[in-house]
């Protein structure tokens, strides 16, 4: 499985936004959305995308809701075999998607998007509390099955497989089918 990166700052460019630094103004946000949603779509299956904040000083919270949440939200209904996340992100651009992820929540649209706190890949937006717990031995394992899961929780093997499931539905997690000796079965993993 491969992490395609995509750099905001060079997507911004090629949209003809000239401060490539400083991204503000929704409709602005929407033709680098656009433009995203674009590149995505040319992707192989079960691929991440690093959406790359670098070189990006700021994005106002309706830039930077168009150009991650709304492109979480379409994966999230239109696309099962990729997901999203985002690193190289600067302390107020985390704080105006932070609020944008607030913002929609306030609304009924719970969204969450990963990213990487330097090296570490974490979560931003809300979880119930078993789906946070089986995301962060899926940070450690990176790798895992309902099975395994169901094993280290001491849980039934539904309640596993439902968890992995919400899990790959928010578009936190890839899945792959397999079927072996014991039948068929998902092999649900993190980009490495």
């Amino acid at each position: 499985m491969n992490i395609q990166k995509i750099y905001i700052r060079d997507a911004a460019a090629e949209t003809g936004i000239t401060s490539t630094n400083v991204l503000t103004f929704r409709p602005l946000g929407k033709e680098v959305r656009d433009k995203l949603l674009y590149q995505i779509r040319l992707l192989p299956v079960r691929n991440a995308i690093n959406l790359d904040f670098t070189g990006i000083e700021i994005c106002d919270v309706s830039f930077v809701d168009e150009i991650v949440l709304e492109v979480q939200s379409y994966l999230i209904s239109k696309v099962s075999d990729r997901i999203i996340m985002i690193s190289n992100v600067s302390e107020p651009t985390l704080e105006n998607l932070t609020a944008a992820i607030a913002l929609r929540e306030q609304r009924g649209n719970r969204l969450q998007i990963l990213y990487y706190q330097g090296e570490d890949l974490s979560y931003l937006g809300k979880l119930e509390r078993n789906l946070e717990e089986t995301l962060k031995l899926l940070f450690e394992k990176r790798k895992t099955t309902a099975r395994e899961i169901a094993e280290l929780k001491g849980i039934a093997i539904n309640s596993a497989s439902n968890r992995l499931k919400k899990l790959y539905d928010h578009r936190l997690i890839l899945r792959e089918e397999v079927i072996d000796n014991s039948g068929k079965q998902h092999i649900y993993f993190l980009p490495s």
